[in-house]
């Protein structure tokens, strides 16, 4: 690689002293190739001494409580590894004669190999590594009852077997696991890419119906297979611009395959484009959560509506305006979705500084929510002027879209029946005291949410569940659309030419090989950015991040 990269640019200079070719364009290829090649060394030395390190953490043998820490009536804790067989040393001998089978359960006597002291009775599950385990190794299961006291002594003894009498090394047999390790040797083993094991994670925080769907369905592969029909598309045109780079000579090949890739590339393009068009997807906001804000003027009843959407006494609630300063935040499922309400600052002209910078922070919480709220005071004769009088962009925040702002009309105990449908005739009427209309609002807010997360779907079904998946993603487009720009300067079609190149077709042909290097390193590295997602490409210096989030046991 480094022979082709040093022939190109002493090429590229020539071409700039016969004048086809910019200066600055010089520069700029320059300085793009030399960080594509620091970035390809660094990266491959990094790789290669990480995965070195990794062999040894592999090959140990490693348990970990799988279940929820705490009293429970039945506790798992998981062994895998070469070793996993060493949990028969936990049985006294003579109590249980059983041979391991794969997916067999066993009913055992678990004791301390030390002292011989029974610790627990319960099951012993094994899986064969070789037939299939949840990680690729064999793992063994014990199903123990879940006090806190049988989960400790347990543990202890597993962590306190060595290697028998007879055998050179008077090691641990095995050690507790890290964060994630159970996944990631998954993920090591091939069962599962980083795309599913940060699915498995979302699914083992899942709060809600939607949350609990998306991640079956990532977890499953349903984004990784599109993902990697991606990528094996762009595999196959990395394949034909290699063919250049052997035969670029041959102007008539040249405008064949260019004539065949550039076309299929930029159509990828334009489809991962369309899947990340919005800075936030419907997978993300599933993910994380619907925000919804409440806004409105002092003592209208934000906090007494925020704690009957949560059912508890989320905020403070008094007579005395201006209450509340800072936000409150409660998270809800309402409608088998996560939202996240927001309880702000009263909305008034003040010179208090404390107060002024709550309602300067409920700026910016309305400006960034998903939905807003506008809560008005029922009881008070000028609920036309409460709206008037509220600051431009307070009235503007959400009507743009799928009608995503609500009103609400609080306090409707005190406004006689008669009078609750004369103005306002969107607003819905509730009362907190009461519990009046509160079933009204949460269908209204259910179909609000649903209506502002179909803005985000994308036709086919998939979204993006993480941030990283968009980086990578905005990456590998980046990627695609320099190496279509490149490689479109040889297209016979016009609707490929590239537009303000400081090329042109007949007096750049004679360097034909050096712009056939660069738009095949674009093209490497865009497959590289793409195989980021699930894994296929050296990622280790991700894996710390990913698997960081998990429990011990998973």
């Amino acid at each position: 690689m480094m022979r082709r990269l040093t022939k190109t640019v002493a090429k590229l200079f020539d071409d700039t002293a016969r004048g086809s070719l910019r200066s600055d364009v010089l520069h700029n290829t320059i300085t793009r190739m030399r960080a594509s090649f620091v970035r390809t060394l660094t990266g491959t030395s990094t790789f290669t001494a990480t995965r070195q390190e990794r062999r040894t953490s592999f090959a140990d043998t490693i348990f970990a409580l799988s279940s929820a820490p705490g009293r429970a009536g039945v506790a798992v804790v998981r062994v895998s590894g070469p070793r996993a067989r060493d949990v028969l040393r936990l049985i006294p001998p003579g109590k249980s004669i059983f041979t391991l089978t794969h997916r067999e359960a066993h009913h055992a006597t678990f004791a301390c190999p030390e002292t011989g002291e029974t610790l627990d009775r319960g099951i012993l599950l094994w899986f064969d590594g070789k037939i299939g385990s949840f990680t690729g190794d064999d793992v063994a299961e014990l199903h123990i009852h879940g006090s806190v006291a049988v989960v400790r002594g347990i543990l202890s003894a597993l962590s306190r077997l060595r290697c028998p009498v007879n055998c050179h090394d008077d090691k641990l047999v095995m050690r507790h696991a890290e964060p994630g390790e159970f996944t990631r040797r998954a993920f090591h083993n091939g069962k599962l890419d980083l795309a599913q094991a940060e699915g498995l994670a979302d699914l083992l925080k899942a709060e809600t119906d939607a949350q609990r769907r998306q991640a079956l369905r990532v977890t499953g592969g349903e984004l990784s297979r599109m993902y990697e029909r991606w990528r094996r598309s762009l595999l196959g045109a990395a394949a034909h611009c290699e063919a250049i780079l052997d035969f670029g000579q041959d102007r008539s090949n040249a405008e064949k395959i260019f004539a065949a890739v550039v076309p299929a590339v930029d159509e990828i393009c334009r489809t991962m484009e369309r899947f990340f068009s919005h800075s936030v997807s419907h997978g993300e906001m599933v993910r994380n959560g619907v925000r919804v804000v409440l806004l409105g003027a002092p003592n209208v009843g934000k906090s007494s509506l925020l704690n009957s959407l949560a059912g508890r006494n989320a905020a403070i609630v008094s007579d005395v305006p201006g209450t509340t300063r800072d936000s409150v935040e409660v998270s809800v499922e309402l409608g088998g979705y996560k939202v996240i309400f927001s309880d702000t600052a009263g909305l008034r002209s003040t010179r208090n500084h404390i107060e002024f910078e709550g309602i300067k922070r409920s700026e910016e919480l309305a400006k960034a929510a998903d939905l807003t709220v506008l809560v008005l005071d029922a009881s008070n004769e000028g609920t036309e002027s409460q709206d008037s009088e509220l600051p431009a962009w307070m009235r503007r925040v959400g009507r743009a879209q799928a009608q995503t702002h609500l009103t609400v009309m609080n306090k409707a105990d005190l406004v006689r029946d008669g009078l609750k449908f004369d103005s306002k005739g969107d607003a819905i009427w509730v009362s907190c005291l009461t519990k009046e209309g509160m079933d009204g609002l949460e269908s209204a807010l259910q179909n609000a949410v649903v209506r502002h997360l179909d803005l985000f779907r994308n036709v086919n079904g998939e979204a993006i569940t993480r941030l990283r998946h968009r980086r990578c993603l905005e990456e590998c487009v980046s990627h695609l659309r320099r190496f279509i720009n490149l490689a479109s300067i040889f297209s016979p079609s016009p609707a490929f030419k590239s537009k303000g190149s400081a090329f042109s077709f007949p007096d750049c042909f004679d360097a034909v090989g050096e712009v056939h290097e660069l738009a095949a390193e674009e093209l490497r590295l865009a497959v590289r950015a793409l195989g980021h997602v699930t894994g296929r490409f050296d990622v280790e210096e991700l894996l710390d991040v990913v698997f960081a989030d998990f429990c011990c046991g998973k």
